[in-house]
């Protein structure tokens, strides 16, 4: 027999999506105890309600306070983060970063969706962020980095350093540096590193395509 369907919205996930439209620098990841079990750890949206009223603070905030107000032409103010609160990485606040979430598949894609950071932001450690070994990156450079991540090539040198969720910096240990002016695809990573026909077979059997 059919049934009515009685679903009720959830107010604080719309709630949640219009502070992230006007304040995305509020937005962080926090432990989902309710979906979240001792062999998997799901993470959910969260406000940082003292970063938001930073932000909606009418006074530039200074002295011990961690933040500080900054404008940049007319987009909305943002709040930037002092270097020196900042416990790891801080000399790359003002570049352009890519960060991975640190909770992965490993039964599918491997990898958490890459994305970039831009100057001024930075992220809690439910990321590892990808900084190259020269500190620096333009916005295609970043871009590239992120194409790389997403190889099969890439995703299955990470699977054979971890079996879990958690995916750490040493999750990434096998996994070579590029020169990221160029864009690298598994083809071209495949005749780099001369793969064997078994070899590759292996790496596309065992890893699904990323989007």
């Amino acid at each position: 027999m059919d049934k009515m369907r009685f679903e009720s919205p959830d107010m604080t996930a719309q709630n949640i999506d219009r502070i992230a439209a006007l304040f995305p620098n509020c937005i962080t990841e926090m432990l989902d105890e309710e979906h979240s079990t001792p062999e998997k750890k799901v993470y959910k949206r969260a406000v940082n309600f003292e970063l938001l009223k930073q932000m909606l603070s009418p006074d530039v905030v200074d002295g011990d306070e961690a933040y500080e107000f900054t404008w940049v032409g007319k987009k909305a103010a943002i709040v930037e983060a002092k270097a020196s609160s900042v416990p790891k990485n801080g000399g790359s606040i003002n570049e352009y970063k890519v960060i991975i979430p640190r909770s992965g598949n490993p039964g599918g894609s491997i990898l958490g969706k890459p994305k970039m950071s831009e100057p001024n932001t930075c992220s809690s450690n439910t990321y590892v962020v990808a900084i190259p070994p020269q500190g620096k990156m333009t916005v295609d450079q970043a871009e590239n980095l992120i194409i790389y991540l997403k190889t099969k090539f890439v995703r299955y040198l990470i699977a054979t350093k971890t079996s879990t969720q958690d995916m750490p910096p040493k999750a990434y240990e096998f996994v070579p540096i590029q020169d990221f002016d160029e864009v690298w695809n598994d083809q071209a990573l495949y005749i780099k590193y001369s793969l064997t026909e078994k070899e590759i077979a292996v790496i596309e059997e065992t890893i699904p395509a990323m989007e």
